[in-house]
């Protein structure tokens, strides 16, 4: 297999970014029942956080989740875009519904985390990345377990100053 050159991988994303670009503009009409129609929606969320209007931002978290509701990834999605509207308890769910489609989605496990230490539920949130840990470090040579295994748990300390 050929290697990519940085100048065909510039262009390669330039590509995508266009792609992108054009997909955010379609005509929501034009994407039912298209495989990028989430994405579509998902790229309108990530505009619309950036507002003040979190009635929007809600009706295109429902449309996100209608698209594909047994997707861990959205519902992933979901949960950031509802803690950012300051939903935590409805973030926890969709974290919770994350886990339920997936066990082993650990990115859910890290967010699920990060919101039980900022409640200082520190407990809580080292068992839910020790159960995270056990799927992500499936993904790593054992030998790097270690230096993984530190990265992950950071989350337990984010923000917290060294005394």
């Amino acid at each position: 297999m050929k290697r990519e050159t940085e100048d065909e991988f510039r262009a390669r994303m330039h590509e995508l970014q266009e792609f992108m670009d054009e997909l955010k503009h379609k005509a929501p009409e034009d994407l039912v029942g298209d495989a990028w129609e989430a994405q579509h929606y998902c790229l309108k969320l990530c505009d619309a956080l950036n507002t003040d209007d979190s009635a929007l931002c809600l009706n295109l978290i429902a449309k996100i989740l209608s698209c594909e509701p047994t997707e861990p990834g959205l519902r992933m999605i979901a949960a950031v875009a509802f803690q950012k509207l300051e939903n935590e308890s409805e973030s926890l769910a969709q974290i919770g519904i994350a886990l339920a489609l997936d066990p082993g989605f650990y990115p859910a496990h890290i967010h699920m985390a990060r919101i039980l230490r900022k409640r200082s539920e520190r407990q809580a949130a080292e068992a839910v990345l020790a159960t995270g840990w056990e799927h992500c470090k499936k993904r790593h040579r054992r030998r790097d377990h270690e230096r993984e295994r530190a990265s992950y748990f950071r989350v337990l300390d984010e923000g917290i100053p060294k005394s």
